[in-house]
């Protein structure tokens, strides 16, 4: 994000150009001409900095996939943290929800810049590196959500929650092929499955068996 009235670097401006060539034309559209023409940069200028194409998209889609975590998280870590007295139900909000077109493009988003990585392992690095943050972030939440909704007590494993969790959005885009065929399954009976879930979790642990 740039500032208005902000002086910005040429490298700045390649990965500006970069980023709005790709949500023009997509992945596979982006050609260095077409940067340089657009940062008005020479093309050996854009090489010097980011190597190749490949180091190109490896910064461009980082950032995009990086900036779609970060923001998804910020708004419910923001929602959650502002209840007085947060429940199970409100944990729900963690998950993606099918008909939702806002999820559904940042989800087809990431599916489009993880299949990218596989041809390109310098960004596939970079991908795990944000993931591996992102996970990490989540499992704090999970831990601080935890404390707050059982009375100062962790009964579940955050980072096995965190998992389910990110694992989950990934696996709606099935939803969404779903749906695009006709078969809509309505959110609240998703909501209802998933706070069971939850709440199976955050159950104490039963006594053991006497038998």
């Amino acid at each position: 994000m740039t500032i208005p009235g902000q002086v910005i670097t040429s490298k700045q401006r390649i990965i500006l150009a970069a980023h709005a060539i790709i949500d023009e034309t997509g992945i596979i559209g982006l050609r260095m001409q077409d940067v340089a023409d657009k940062a008005d940069v020479s093309v050996p200028l854009i090489h010097k900095y980011f190597g190749d194409r490949n180091g190109l998209l490896a910064q461009v889609l980082g950032d995009k996939f990086e900036e779609n975590d970060l923001a998804r998280f910020q708004r419910f870590d923001d929602y959650f943290s502002a209840l007085e007295k947060p429940t199970i139900r409100d944990l729900v909000v963690m998950f993606a929800f099918p008909l939702t077109d806002h999820s559904k493009m940042r989800r087809w988003t990431r599916m489009q810049i993880l299949a990218a990585s596989v041809e390109i392992p310098v960004l596939r690095e970079r991908l795990s590196s944000l993931q591996v943050n992102t996970h990490r972030a989540l499992v704090e939440f999970i831990d601080r959500a935890q404390l707050a909704i059982n009375d100062g007590e962790i009964r579940a494993s955050s980072d096995a929650l965190a998992m389910i969790v990110e694992t989950y959005s990934m696996g709606a885009i099935m939803t969404d092929l779903h749906t695009e065929a006709g078969l809509e399954i309505p959110a609240e009976d998703f909501r209802k499955i998933i706070q069971g879930m939850l709440e199976s979790a955050f159950s104490p642990a039963l006594p053991p068996s006497l038998d």
